[in-house]
């Protein structure tokens, strides 16, 4: 059994928050994130496990205005009924309100950016829909995690992509490695970030050393000791 979702929000949000920072006034109905910062974040399958903690930890970012849920297959419900323990959380409920899940379409139509925390081969479509009404898309499955290489994505998970074209506007979303190409992205127009895996994550990172190395540059810090000394590199 694996995880078709990873199990990093945190990081999809950091990223997603970033891309905002890089871009220019007229992303996103023209409410850039820099200059507004009232602004509304939709979730697309926010009764997932993935999409819960996309809540908990937007529901403390001081520039996530409002939470805008989506589910697919509980719409209509309130998030509540799928995690009771967002009862008693101030927090939360200030940014969702009532905090009942509506239907992707209806939550796109009005968000500022968009969250996917959905299955593998699922998402393209609202991503479709998210570039073309100008908003910025950030995806948890692996989606848009091979760039151009649709054959090893079918080879995996065993479907070929949907809208192929979409790659030309999508990043792997890793800053360590990508945070040029997701500025410059960022700054032409909406953009899709495929939010790394937990797994891949610590593997590029840990390798990335040595690979750079390879390439004949410097390799960057790479590691703080427990004691409290700096990085170095190596």
């Amino acid at each position: 059994m694996y995880c078709t979702v990873p199990v990093r929000p945190q990081y999809a949000v950091h990223c997603g928050m970033a891309l905002y920072h890089a871009g220019k006034s007229g992303i996103g109905k023209d409410r850039f994130f820099l200059y507004h910062p009232c602004m509304i974040v939709g979730i697309i399958g926010a009764a997932g496990y993935a999409g819960a903690e996309l809540i908990r930890i937007l529901s403390s970012h001081p520039k996530a205005d409002t939470l805008a849920l989506a589910s697919v297959s509980r719409r209509g419900q309130s998030i509540d009924e799928a995690y009771p323990n967002f009862l008693g959380t101030a927090g939360v409920r200030q940014k969702f309100g009532a905090g009942i899940m509506e239907s992707p379409e209806e939550v796109i139509g009005k968000s500022d950016l968009v969250f996917g925390a959905l299955p593998a081969g699922t998402g393209e479509p609202y991503a479709k829909t998210c570039l073309d009404r100008g908003i910025s898309y950030i995806d948890l499955s692996a989606d848009f995690r091979f760039d151009q290489d649709e054959e090893t994505y079918t080879a995996w998970y065993g479907v070929p992509w949907q809208y192929p074209a979409l790659r030309r506007r999508s990043v792997y979303g890793l800053p360590e490695l990508n945070r040029d190409l997701i500025k410059a992205l960022a700054a032409q127009g909406p953009v899709i970030i495929g939010n790394p895996g937990c797994y891949p994550t610590a593997v590029s990172l840990a390798c990335y050393p040595v690979v750079f190395d390879k390439k004949g540059g410097k390799p960057p810090p790479c590691a703080v000791q427990g004691n409290g000394a700096p990085p170095s590199a190596g």
